[in-house]
């Protein structure tokens, strides 16, 4: 069957041992019911295991001895100096571009190691390692007002944890209040992705949660079953984020695919593993029905 569209759900760092048993206990159904339908994996990750490097990678196929980004610095010989590690450092083509050749429209949002924007047969949103709105955050650049005009708090969408509120006095538990910004990142993003879409049509697009990372990242001993187990009212709000993380991907199923139906095109989500998590990353590919 030839290939019509393709969502990508990019979930920073979301673990098996995570995801499954949310899946098992009811609180990821969309997720579920990609894995159920397809096919699924354990992906080693990079060396080295972080976000420049794993990214690069994805978009290339090369590791990153071969692509050239191996941190989110890298050293300039010309200047004999460091400098940030963007997506000017790639040295082999990227999906998106080959995609484009190919004649395929293509939309990427919010994935790191794309700043600054590629020209791409579509739309392309940097990431959280990008300067956010203080430099080109959108290609083309004519898309920019209209990103704005779309999401007002755009500028949110960016690093998470700049945002993660810390306790104002002794005692006070932060942590549902930044699950639940970190939740509303998430539905910004895809209502964002979707919104472009609706009016800039594309083949492929492919959308990035960074919440999930920096949820794992704050609140490991919470996000595994056996975890937290001390503090319940901690263990379930956690459980509810991942459960919006799910809302959020059944919101780019049901919008990209029509009616959440997939037996008309083919998905794929993909998640990458980094140093904090603890864990490998999950890949799940549903096949098209029959």
């Amino acid at each position: 069957m030839a290939l019509s569209r393709l969502l990508v759900l990019q979930l920073d760092s979301v673990p098996w041992p995570v995801l499954k048993p949310l899946m098992d206990a009811g609180r990821a159904p969309r997720l579920k019911a990609l894995y159920e339908r397809g096919c699924s994996g354990t992906l080693r990750s990079t060396v080295p295991p972080i976000t420049p490097a794993a990214w690069a990678t994805f978009m290339t196929g090369v590791r990153p001895g071969r692509h050239g980004i191996l941190n989110f610095k890298g050293f300039d010989p010309r200047r004999q100096s460091y400098c940030v590690a963007d997506a000017r450092h790639l040295s082999e083509r990227n999906i998106y571009r080959r995609l484009a050749l190919a004649g395929k429209r293509v939309g990427v949002a919010m994935q790191p190691s794309t700043h600054p924007p590629f020209d791409v047969n579509g739309f392309c949103l940097t990431g959280f390692d990008s300067p956010g709105l203080s430099a080109p955050f959108a290609h083309p650049r004519e898309l920019e007002a209209e990103i704005l005009a779309l999401c007002p708090e755009h500028g949110q969408n960016f690093n998470l944890h700049s945002l993660w509120a810390k306790p104002a006095r002794e005692g006070e538990d932060v942590l549902p209040r930044n699950l639940e910004a970190a939740a509303g990142q998430m539905r910004r993003v895809a209502k964002l992705a979707l919104d472009l879409h609706a009016r800039h049509p594309v083949d492929v697009l492919a959308v990035y949660f960074q919440a999930p990372d920096v949820v794992l990242h704050k609140a490991w001993p919470y996000c595994l079953p056996e975890g937290g187990q001390e503090n319940p009212a901690r263990r379930e709000a956690v459980a509810r984020f991942f459960g919006a993380m799910d809302a959020a991907c059944g919101d780019l199923i049901d919008g990209f695919g029509g009616a959440g139906r997939l037996s008309r095109w083919r998905s794929a989500t993909t998640g990458t593993s980094r140093r904090g998590t603890r864990s490998s990353s999950t890949r799940c590919s549903p096949r098209a029905a029959s």
